[in-house]
């Protein structure tokens, strides 16, 4: 995840993504939320509540972010002719 998260951001810069700033802030603040599920994980162990909880942070905010930030990146940068 970590590697999708930077290359996409490479990927903005390298563009001149016009919304890279709120992208790599939305980026920013999901990491925090899984490093704050790593360590719920890490203390409570694989109980149903910390399970529940990765998965559908996690779940959630990849499908949405894909199906979001992710699609109008695509098209900006295929509107710039980068493939």
């Amino acid at each position: 995840m970590i590697w999708h998260l930077k290359t996409e951001e490479g990927l903005q810069q390298e563009t001149g993504y016009s919304d890279y700033p709120r992208c790599k802030r939305i980026h920013d603040e999901f990491k925090l939320k899984v490093d704050r599920l790593v360590q719920l994980f890490r203390h409570e162990g694989p109980a149903d509540e910390s399970v529940a909880a990765v998965t559908g942070i996690a779940g959630n905010w990849l499908l949405s972010h894909v199906k979001g930030d992710d699609f109008r990146m695509a098209a900006s940068v295929k509107s710039r002719g980068v493939e």
